[in-house]
């Protein structure tokens, strides 16, 4: 699997809220970072996004980079989504900067958003 396969299969696990294939993408020492500065765990997104605290309606990526220098990878993108937490809908564009790490394939071990202009 790519790694650029890798983000597909982010995209969809959340939008299935399919925490089993989340985990499966997950770095054990992930940190999750929002555009909030709230900073999560890989424990913490599995809950919320597994067990649909938070509900991905929609997601797409424009701008959408990845770069493989041995066994990691830098991967960036403009994030666009729909998601419903408690009831509440919202809609976010934000930037996104990731780095996966080959760990028996590729795995995210930290994503920083930020927000854009």
């Amino acid at each position: 699997m790519t790694v650029e396969q890798a983000i597909d299969a982010l995209n969809k696990a959340m939008l299935a809220a399919d925490g089993a294939k989340l985990a499966g993408l997950l770095s054990d020492s992930l940190s999750y970072g929002h555009s909030s500065g709230k900073v999560e765990t890989r424990a913490q997104v599995i809950d919320v996004v597994g067990t649909r605290k938070t509900i991905y309606h929609a997601i797409k990526l424009e701008d959408a980079t990845a770069a493989v220098t041995g066994s990691y990878a830098i991967a960036r993108n403009v994030f666009i989504n729909t998601t419903e937490t408690g009831g509440k809908k919202s809609d976010a564009r934000v930037g996104v900067l990731m780095v996966w790490v080959i760990e028996g394939g590729w795995k995210l071990a930290a994503r920083q958003a930020f927000k854009i202009a």
